[in-house]
């Protein structure tokens, strides 16, 4: 069945109000908290639904991350929800160390978005942030590879020298 303006008329279970359930209606209300009362919410989950299937503690946890450690605004987070959908203690963790170490050198684009290096595939990543800095920045290898296995990060484990 069609509507005059050409659009399909929507089923009679469709018509009447949406509820959330109670777990999904929480983890909304958690993540709009975490995130300093955030209207954008509801849009980041239309971009990523599998955030609603995350634990709260989970969640919460790459929310802190996210805004303590590595200072994203929120925002930020919202505009990138698939940011929420990398592990933590094996993906944001050691991609996070290895910029905070390249940032220390100045050997990081001070207009580098901190989403380009999770959404980097783990080749691509390796390749530009941390094979091609190895003589500048010795360790860098083993703090990475320490931090993605241990899932915390060893940026002391790298030598500080300065770049020429």
């Amino acid at each position: 069945m069609w509507t005059r303006s050409g659009c399909p008329a929507a089923p009679a279970t469709l018509s009447k109000p949406c509820q959330l359930p109670p777990l999904l209606a929480t983890r909304i209300d958690l993540s709009r908290n975490a995130l300093g009362g955030c209207s954008d919410v509801a849009i980041a989950v239309s971009r990523m639904p599998t955030i609603l299937g995350m634990s709260e503690e989970r969640l919460l946890a790459k929310i802190q991350f996210l805004l303590n450690k590595v200072g994203l605004e929120p925002k930020y987070i919202l505009e990138r929800p698939t940011l929420l959908g990398f592990s933590l203690e094996k993906w944001l963790v050691p991609r996070h160390c290895v910029m905070k170490l390249l940032q220390a050198k100045r050997l990081l684009n001070s207009d580098l978005s901190f989403y380009t290096l999770p959404a980097s595939g783990e080749r691509t990543f390796r390749l530009k942030f941390v094979d091609c800095h190895m003589d500048s920045v010795p360790g860098l290898t083993d703090a990475y590879t320490a931090a993605t296995i241990g899932g915390s990060c060893c940026c002391k484990s790298a030598t500080l020298k300065q770049p020429h």
